[in-house]
């Protein structure tokens, strides 16, 4: 092996070897806290399991910076199974300075529940069940949209003078025009049954 290729490979390998030797920084997961019986302000030692599966122990002092989802935190046993962010320690005495972490029981936000759609839809009746109390209307081809008839919809028969007229659902049929009007986009409030085109 050439000088040159020697001295480059001593060079890579150092390059490798350093940040281990020197490495003050770690991450993963906590597997044990233990805060010292005479501690007052939760010191005591952790146990981290890093994401290769590697355990180590370190020593948790009054002087540790521990945050818990970006917020102070004091050092005790509910810290179990906590992500470790980072973790800066001293690599002689494998005491900890900075233990940041995020919490496994973090609530995540309720997806509240999406609002209702209102609608108001115009076509021809393509399907009516006043038993049942459903009401399809085809808005084009191949194109229908489905409300359910309870005995609050209001339903109206439009004259060809423009006057209305109040009809029971009973009284619509397949082809008539209509008109619907729905406040959450499933219950139909209202239903105008217009006059036919000529």
């Amino acid at each position: 092996m050439s000088r040159p290729a020697a001295a480059a490979l001593i060079a890579l390998l150092a390059a490798a070897v350093a940040p281990a030797l020197g490495a003050t920084r770690v991450a993963g997961k906590v597997l044990t806290a233990e805060v010292a019986p005479d501690s007052e302000n939760g010191a005591g030692d952790l146990v981290i399991v890093d994401k290769g599966g590697r355990t180590a122990r370190y020593e948790v002092a009054d002087t540790t910076r521990v945050t818990r989802d970006g917020k102070p935190a004091t050092f005790d046993s509910a810290l179990v199974g906590d992500m470790v962010v980072r973790a800066k320690y001293d690599p002689k005495t494998k005491v900890l300075t900075v233990l940041d972490l995020k919490s496994s029981g973090e609530a995540k936000p309720a997806k509240s529940p999406a609002k209702p759609e209102a609608a108001y839809v115009t076509g021809e009746v393509a399907f009516a069940d006043a038993i049942k109390g459903t009401l399809s209307v085809r808005q084009g081809p191949g194109r229908t949209r489905d409300f359910i008839v309870t005995e609050a919809t209001k339903v109206l028969r439009v004259k060809a003078e423009g006057q209305t007229q109040e009809i029971g659902f009973e009284n619509v049929s397949v082809g008539d025009p209509v008109e619907v009007r729905s406040t959450d986009g499933k219950n139909a409030d209202s239903i105008r049954v217009r006059p036919a085109a000529k």
